[in-house]
């Protein structure tokens, strides 16, 4: 049922890159184990991974998880527009606004 909805929204489970455990129990007769799931939306294999920070979890009993978002450098065109200082759409202009 989980997998269904979760791909109703185009999602998929996230591929795990090591297998650490999530949950850190002080008591001994707990077993480190939780069921923990990420999902995300496979638009490229980059973006398919999350990693999980044994080390990161300072006083929580909780590791944290991470997923890296790959931000690719892409150049988009713009285009200024501007008025000639002193000209009739520069006066038109400032009338219509005020």
């Amino acid at each position: 049922m989980l997998f269904n909805i979760a791909d109703s929204f185009s999602l998929a489970l996230s591929n795990l890159t090591e297998n650490f455990p999530t949950r850190f129990s002080d008591n001994d007769q707990n077993l480190n184990l939780v069921l923990d799931l990420v999902f995300t939306q496979p638009s490229s294999m980059e973006f398919n991974y999350h990693h999980i920070h044994p080390d990161w979890r300072l006083i929580s009993n909780h590791a944290l998880i991470t997923v890296d978002i790959h931000i690719n450098d892409e150049n988009i065109p713009t285009k200024w527009r501007s008025l000639v200082k002193g000209s009739d759409k520069e006066k038109k202009f400032i009338k219509d606004l005020t």
